[in-house]
């Protein structure tokens, strides 16, 4: 398989609130990269999540930086759901740099 990735990704362990679906989702951000980010939602929450969140836009609140993203990917895993977004209109180094 073709790697497909075009920026490097740097691990993190910090807590956001993700707004998607009408909801506030508390998540925490696994990894990020110039391109997006790889989130982690709270046990507990974010049950009604399903695929249907695949290309919804979301905001999330970082270093007083409102980053605006799309859902690229979604899935469960042993019971952890996961969310990998897309940003728009903001990188990595916008939300670094505060």
């Amino acid at each position: 398989m073709e790697e497909r990735r075009q920026h490097d990704r740097y691990e993190t362990n910090i807590d956001v609130k993700l707004r998607l679906q009408d909801q506030q989702i508390p998540c925490r951000i696994e990894n990020l990269s110039e391109g997006g980010s790889l989130l982690i939602v709270n046990p507990g929450f974010g049950d009604s999540l399903t695929l249907a969140c695949i290309g919804q836009e979301t905001t999330f609140q970082l270093n007083n930086v409102q980053t605006k993203g799309t859902v690229v990917r979604f899935f469960e895993s042993e019971g952890t759901k996961v969310i990998a977004l897309r940003f728009e209109g903001h990188s990595m180094r916008d939300v670094a740099d505060r």
